[in-house]
């Protein structure tokens, strides 16, 4: 019993092709080798993007802007414009808190003018409309300044078409009750500091930007073409498993393929 156990793990196996006539067994396997390719093909490569390099967590920078008026009336029946600058807060800080250990007073600032600096670093044109019109050019138009974001995705080795973004928008009630207190100082006639403290309420929007960015790259498309024939085989082993096990003519198929020789 232990000279067949050690014999046996010693056995070397090697492949033997046999090219088997049955028409239901090798339409199985076309149908297979078909149904992977249209998965690597389709899935993987086309909606997954199995060739890129992916990065989840890209680097984003978001700037708001609101416009628009308003007109409130207060408790004493006077009715005061609200425009951008005064409903519009910036934020408060996100896990920040600022305390003053120190401050410097500028008093008594007024507005004047200054004499205009005469040095000028830009193209020197007799045509008045030409900054208005140019668009930079590394060849006609260097001194121009308007620069199409077209000719800098390029310049950078990109394509503008492949930038174009499709975002998704998805909206989540935080808090029903944000407020906060601001002031606003002022001296009176008789040089007397006085302030105006406002308690404001108010819808606080936080922006969250969610993205993934990716580039080609020859590592993963490698891996997802290896893996496509990796699935390949899977074809051929599964109509192994039919023509062995399921077929009529199993009994057959077994002495054809395995095949034992002994030697000496």
């Amino acid at each position: 019993m232990a000279t067949e156990l050690c014999g046996a793990l010693l056995d070397y196996k090697t492949e033997k092709f046999a090219l088997t006539r049955n028409r239901r067994v090798g339409l199985l396997h076309r149908l297979l080798q078909l149904a992977v390719l249209g998965y690597v093909l389709g899935w993987v490569f086309a909606v997954r993007r199995g060739y890129q390099d992916t990065d989840a967590a890209p680097h984003v920078s978001v700037v708001t802007k609101l416009k628009g008026a308003s007109v409130s009336r207060a408790e004493d029946a006077r009715r005061r414009l609200w425009d951008a600058a005064d409903f519009a807060r910036p934020p408060q800080g996100e896990n920040v808190l600022f305390l003053v250990t120190n401050f410097i007073v500028t008093d008594k600032q007024a507005q004047g003018t200054c004499p205009e600096v005469s040095r000028c670093n830009t193209l020197q044109t007799n045509d008045p409309t030409y900054f208005k019109t140019c668009v930079y050019n590394p060849f006609f138009s260097p001194s121009c300044p308007v620069f199409r974001i077209r000719d800098m995705v390029e310049a950078a080795g990109e394509t503008f078409g492949d930038l174009a973004l499709l975002p998704r928008y998805s909206f989540i009630l935080l808090d029903r009750s944000y407020n906060f207190r601001t002031a606003s100082y002022y001296w009176d006639s008789q040089r007397r500091h006085y302030r105006s403290l406002l308690k404001l309420y108010g819808i606080r929007f936080d922006i969250s930007v969610h993205g993934q960015a990716g580039k080609f790259g020859i590592i993963p498309a490698a891996v997802s073409f290896g893996t496509g024939i990796a699935f390949l085989g899977t074809a051929t082993m599964i109509c192994d498993l039919v023509l062995l096990y399921l077929d009529t003519k199993a009994d057959l198929y077994w002495k054809e393929k395995y095949e034992e020789v002994r030697v000496g």
